[in-house]
């Protein structure tokens, strides 16, 4: 099965855990993302149904507060 974001998508989930962002797989199949204070900020499919779905995730994700160059919690 071939998924064209995986391993971006696993750095990505890492990233967001690392920064205090809860991360879940439904039963449905789909992704869920909290941010830092419990807030649920977006739901994602589990797939790739087109080519700028992860792209929009990445913008829900920024617009709700993410930014993938900020300092993780606990680190330096």
């Amino acid at each position: 099965m071939s998924d064209r974001n995986g391993s971006a998508r696993r750095r990505l989930h890492s990233a967001l855990r690392r920064a205090g962002w809860r991360v879940e797989r439904a039963r449905s199949g789909h992704w869920k993302y909290w941010d830092a204070t419990g807030r649920l900020v977006t739901t994602s499919p589990g797939t790739p149904s087109d080519t700028n779905g992860f792209k929009n995730l990445l913008r829900d994700l920024r617009l709700a507060g993410f930014r993938q160059d900020q300092k993780t919690r606990g680190r330096a």
